[in-house]
């Protein structure tokens, strides 16, 4: 069973700092395992965190975190398919497009209800999280089309600077792509 103890911040993610501040934090009585991502700092055979951790609790066994494993494996996955790739990259350049205070105000302004209000999501390589791009996913299929209308309006806008209206047009044409919808 796991449970969350504490969630702490430090400057520093050496092994022995991480190891201090937990060791600070609760009573090493009661920990029996310790599961971690690969990172040196913190499974490192001579001062990770782990080796750290052994030192004051010899029961606490370690085993790599599953969910860590699974998250690679599913990235590893999505970074396969071409498709998938494109779809994730045209997700990340609206998201950008769309960060900018004017072009942001006119997809907020399409959308229906100020409780439905929603914003696209980050999904670019270094979110390293595949919930990142589930997330945005959802987003983009729950905002589709005051996506495409916010697009339009700014690809039609007289007040619009060059590099606006092409970009529009460009994203607006790639995401009504049959390969995207499906």
């Amino acid at each position: 069973m796991e449970r969350v103890i504490d969630v702490f911040t430090t400057g520093d993610t050496s092994g022995i700092s991480l190891c201090e501040s937990l060791v600070s934090s609760f009573n090493l009585n009661f920990v029996s395992g310790q599961s971690y991502d690969g990172a040196s700092n913190m499974r490192g055979k001579y001062s990770g965190l782990r080796t750290r951790m052994h030192q004051y609790t010899e029961k606490a066994q370690f085993v790599w975190c599953h969910a860590h494993r699974l998250n690679l494996v599913i990235e590893s996955i999505l970074g396969c398919c071409t498709d998938i790739r494109k779809a994730v990259g045209l997700m990340q350049e609206l998201y950008n497009f769309f960060n900018s205070h004017r072009r942001h105000a006119v997809l907020i302004r399409l959308q229906d209800t100020e409780a439905h209000k929603r914003t696209l999501k980050r999904v670019s390589d270094t979110t390293r999280s595949w919930r990142s791009t589930e997330d945005g996913v959802t987003t983009l299929t729950e905002c589709f089309n005051t996506i495409s209308e916010a697009l339009e309006c700014l690809e039609n806008d007289s007040s619009s600077d060059a590099s606006t209206v092409n970009s529009a047009s460009g994203l607006l044409k790639r995401l009504y792509d049959f390969q995207l919808i499906i």
